[in-house]
């Protein structure tokens, strides 16, 4: 049982989404939007290495490169008393978070031009609402091949920024009653 404010002692606040659950937020979205199968589009760094598709095919790999944190001047965030049953704090916390989106195969360019188009679109922004996430914007688009013992693989890359809401728990107890003190000189 974590401490609450009568105990004393530090408050340790409730989790947020881990990075795996937003790994796959990102993978729905991008899959969906760009029309990939999905088995296709897969974080840049797995745990264990996979085989990377033919040159012939189009596929895309994605990873989170930076994650603005408190302080830095970038995140913003609020504290709100909830008073409900024994009361608690919630820490709001609104942080950039940048994705580096890579398409790769033939078609490459155009898919990254079909997933930023997609971005604009309401309806797609959807799977970011439901999870705390608004698109901000994007880089402008870079060519970068990749050699590869058969020859260039096409490659092209872009940053994706968005806002993550987050929300966590402390358990700062409702004051239920207090002794005044009276101070007189």
């Amino acid at each position: 049982m974590p401490n609450t404010s009568a105990t004393g002692g530090f408050l340790a606040g409730s989790a947020v989404r881990h990075r795996e659950e937003l790994e796959n937020v990102f993978h729905d979205l991008i899959a969906g939007i760009t029309g990939l199968p999905a088995k296709l589009v897969r974080p840049r760094y797995q745990p264990k290495g996979i085989k990377t598709p033919p040159p012939s095919a189009n596929w895309c790999a994605f990873v989170v490169t930076a994650a603005s944190t408190p302080g830095s001047g970038r995140a913003m965030r609020a504290v709100q008393h909830q008073a409900e049953g024994d009361g608690h704090d919630e820490l709001l916390s609104d942080k950039p978070l940048d994705l580096l989106v890579s398409m790769y195969g033939p078609e490459a360019w155009e898919i990254m031009e079909r997933l930023l188009d997609g971005l604009s679109i309401w309806q797609n922004r959807e799977l970011l609402r439901r999870n705390g996430l608004g698109f901000v914007r994007h880089s402008p688009v870079t060519h970068v091949p990749e050699q590869e013992s058969f020859g260039w693989l096409e490659r092209w890359d872009c940053t994706l920024t968005f806002n993550r809401m987050t929300r966590r728990r402390y358990e700062v107890q409702n004051i239920v009653e207090a002794a005044p003190i009276i101070v007189t000189e």
